[in-house]
C-alpha cells in the first residue's frame, strides 16, 4: 500500500503537449519552410541554401539566425535561371586537356 502512494505522489500529470503547439502557429499564417525542407524540395545541401541566402541571390526571411522561405519565395528561387558557371582560363585550360584526351583515345 505504501508503495502506492509513493508512485501515485510521483505520477506526471497530463498536460496538453508543448513540443508541436509552438509549430503549429495560427491558422491565418502561411506556412514556411525550414532550411532543410527547402533543400530537400530543391535537392540541393541545406549549406547551399545558406550560401545562397548569405550572398543574397535567394529571397528569403530571417527569424533570429533562422532562415525561413515561404511559398513566395520558393517560386521565385525555382523561377529564377541557375546562372551559368563562370568560364575563367582555367576552365578554359581544363575543357582543352578533357577534349584532347577523349581525342587521343
Amino acid at each position: 500500500m505504501a508503495s502506492r502512494v509513493l508512485s501515485d505522489r510521483f505520477v506526471r500529470k497530463s498536460h496538453a503537449p508543448t513540443c508541436c503547439l509552438s509549430r503549429i502557429g495560427r491558422m491565418d499564417e502561411p506556412r514556411m519552410l525550414t532550411t532543410a525542407e527547402l533543400a530537400g524540395r530543391l535537392s540541393v545541401s541545406t549549406a547551399t541554401v545558406r550560401a545562397m541566402c548569405n550572398s543574397g541571390k535567394w529571397p528569403h526571411t530571417r527569424i533570429g539566425r533562422l532562415y525561413r522561405f515561404s511559398e513566395e519565395h520558393y517560386q521565385a528561387i525555382i523561377a529564377t535561371p541557375e546562372p551559368a558557371e563562370p568560364w575563367t582560363k582555367e576552365r578554359q585550360k581544363e575543357v582543352a586537356r578533357m577534349l584532347s584526351q577523349l581525342s587521343g583515345r
